[in-house]
């Protein structure tokens, strides 16, 4: 299993999954990397970069490649303007120890929108995923300490689905003359411990620059800390999580 040639227009670094540039209604080009894995995955947006004219969701058809084929193949709603279902985490992915390539194909064309997405394979057990610029619907969501009126975290209730447990976070900045959204880093941590890290920027909606993450962990207690990267040791927001029951 070949990794995909290499594009210097791609400028996020350590994509762990396939990292692709959409632009025009095609992938203008992508990059894979090999992924030594072993357990329960679920698909989804890990970083994205260079939003624009995002109006719906963007779903791709999704290969995950072991060296004797394909092992799994689904269609997957990444991310969009109103945030993806957590439906789409009852697609989870069982795999045994081994090297495994993912890659993506674009499913509808849609002109005039341009992103830089990487999709990764995140463990059930404990990872960030990107679902979207704002929740769908009218989510029950309460304020994590900290927030204004000019930035806000905005913490879910956390639900399972099939063998997942969800909360969903939203991060929002109030920034009227700002020209495109900002960066930010989100750790998830456990006892002390780094257990998923994500880069990536904000989407841009009117005058927001805002974002939707989705924390996977069965655990109550473990804590989300969202930073600027500029500044890694005065966290913008901590929040824990509630966690589901541990039994699956």
């Amino acid at each position: 299993m070949d990794d995909h040639i290499h594009n210097p227009r791609l400028r996020k670094k350590g994509c762990e999954g396939t990292q692709a540039l959409i632009k025009s209604g095609k992938i203008i080009t992508k990059k894979a990397s090999n992924l030594r894995l072993d357990g329960a995955y679920v698909i989804g947006a890990s970083s994205v970069d260079r939003v624009e004219g995002l109006e719906r969701a963007l779903a791709l058809r999704v290969f995950v490649r072991s060296p004797d084929g394909i092992v799994w193949e689904g269609e997957q709603c990444v991310i969009g303007k109103d945030a993806c279902s957590t439906s789409k985490y009852a697609k989870v992915i069982s795999l045994n120890p081994g090297k495994y390539l993912l890659d993506v194909e674009l499913l509808d064309e849609t002109p005039g929108f341009e992103l830089e997405v990487c999709v990764g394979l995140v463990p059930v057990e404990g990872g960030l995923l990107i679902s979207g610029a704002k929740p769908s619907g009218k989510p029950r969501m309460s304020p994590a300490p900290g927030s204004t009126r000019s930035r806000s975290l905005m913490v879910g209730e956390p639900v399972r689905v099939g063998r997942v447990c969800v909360q969903r976070l939203w991060l929002w900045f109030f920034e009227p003359h700002a020209f495109r959204g900002r960066d930010i880093v989100a750790r998830l941590e456990r006892d002390g411990d780094v257990v998923y890290s994500i880069s990536t920027g904000l989407f841009r909606v009117g005058i927001y620059s805002e974002i939707v993450i989705d924390v996977l962990t069965q655990r109550k207690g473990d804590k989300v800390m969202f930073l600027d990267p500029a500044d890694l040791t005065r966290p913008l927001f901590i929040t824990l999580t509630e966690g589901c029951d541990n039994d699956y």
